[in-house]
């Protein structure tokens, strides 16, 4: 007999002696583990490309917002080299956004529309984006490059030049803890206000974040980096400002 009981086996054994030849039966019963899909979602600006290889005839992708759009939790969403024209919501997914040949040859350009990449509907640790050149992204107040509000995502190995905004024009992280490591930040500028509570590179209001392995640079007005009282940056006291 097999039963299982809230996801687990239970297995019973019995023996039962055959009265012709005296063997006994033993029953173990054995059931597999559930199994979550996961999903590799390929992205290439001709509408064609694989996970192994971006010039495969395979029907694919032209554009990571619909690829994200078809995903699910735990997908991938590999992005082959090219230049991007959009603006990319995660929308809550739990997705990894990579790119297959790195920041150098992948860019996701912003337009000067808005953000380039927003976080703003309570991604963890299990959303990613890794790999691009995130440039010319605008913003009415703050992140132009990348906008992290109530989330806590993983940013990592990109570089985030070029983008504009009233302040964090290129990261923004307003409540939460993201995973902030090995970016490259730079060139981002102070765009649409004469105020605005610099972070030229990176504002951190009201959160907890680790920008490890970062670099960011003066922009046109303001710091590389800059917290906000009582936000706390491994290496930096609250409220300060480098």
């Amino acid at each position: 007999m097999i039963s299982i009981i809230r996801g687990r086996l239970w297995l019973i054994h019995f023996a039962a002696m055959r009265k012709a030849i005296g063997a006994v039966y033993l029953f173990i019963g054995i059931a597999a583990s559930p199994v979550i899909a996961q999903t590799t979602h390929v992205v290439d600006r001709d509408g064609h490309g694989s996970a192994i290889n971006c010039s495969d005839a395979t029907a694919t992708f032209a554009t990571v917002a619909s690829a994200i759009a078809a995903a699910a939790n735990n997908d991938t969403v590999l992005v082959c080299p090219g230049t991007y024209v959009e603006n990319i919501d995660f929308g809550g997914k739990a997705i990894e956004l990579r790119s297959t040949g790195g920041p150098a040859v992948t860019v996701l350009d912003g337009n000067a529309a808005d953000s380039v990449v927003k976080f703003v509907t309570g991604e963890s640790s299990l959303s990613m984006l890794e790999g691009f050149t995130i440039r010319n992204g605008r913003a009415s107040f703050s992140g132009g490059g990348i906008r992290i509000s109530s989330a806590s995502p993983v940013i990592r190995r990109n570089v985030i030049v070029g983008n504009g905004a009233c302040d964090s024009a290129g990261i923004y992280v307003n409540f939460g803890s993201p995973l902030i490591e090995y970016n490259t930040i730079a060139n981002n500028s102070q765009v649409g206000c004469s105020g605005g509570t610099a972070g030229g590179g990176i504002g951190v209001m009201a959160t907890h974040t680790p920008p490890s392995g970062t670099t960011t640079s003066p922009t046109t007005r303001g710091s590389g980096l800059a917290a906000a009282s009582g936000c706390s940056v491994p290496g930096l006291p609250p409220s300060s400002t480098t």
